[in-house]
């Protein structure tokens, strides 16, 4: 794990944490973030994804508008985030850009102060994507990064209106489903 800031994302240090993280074997990026877009940080998602094969995901956002800064990159993965009855969390951020949603509202999980409580977030979401890719990846290692991200994506549980939309992509990711099919 390599962290970005402490009470929120620093983006002047994404692009090396990220170049830090494929120097050092990372085979799965997920960023559970959102900042303005870089130049720098363009340039390491390409020399992750061209480069090394990582797979990298990312939170699409918590403030219901569009889809943030780098999910919207090509080359990332954007992750809605649902809530315990498959809908759309009313936080998470639509847009063409979505490929996949998971669970993302009122998310038991470690706190400050050594505690446990409920959060909410796109943040919470991305991470679930990013595990189902390391475990896709264990179980297949010689699938490439885009061929585990549409394996993901083939998949999903059609959770909104038929077919792709704009709110949670292809679907709810379904991790049995994906490693039955790896």
């Amino acid at each position: 794990m390599v962290q970005v800031g402490d009470s929120g994302p620093i983006g002047s240090i994404i692009d090396d944490s990220i170049l830090y993280a494929v120097e050092n074997g990372a085979q799965i990026i997920t960023l559970s973030l959102t900042v303005g877009e870089t130049s720098a940080i363009n340039d390491a998602l390409d020399y992750a994804l061209d480069t090394a094969d990582v797979f990298i995901d990312c939170a699409a956002g918590n403030n219901g508008s569009s889809v943030g800064y780098p999910a919207r990159r090509p080359e990332v993965m954007a992750i809605a985030s649902t809530d315990h009855n498959d809908n759309r969390s009313s936080f998470s951020n639509p847009g063409p850009e979505l490929e996949v949603a998971a669970p993302g509202s009122d998310i038991r999980s470690t706190q400050t102060n050594n505690s446990y409580g409920v959060s909410s977030g796109t943040s919470f979401a991305a991470p679930y994507v990013a595990a189902l890719a390391g475990l896709i990846r264990s179980m297949a290692p010689g699938l490439s990064a885009p061929e585990v991200r549409q394996l993901i994506i083939d998949t999903s549980d059609d959770v909104g209106n038929p077919g792709f939309d704009t709110l949670t992509g292809h679907g709810r990711i379904n991790a049995f489903q994906a490693l039955s099919s790896t």
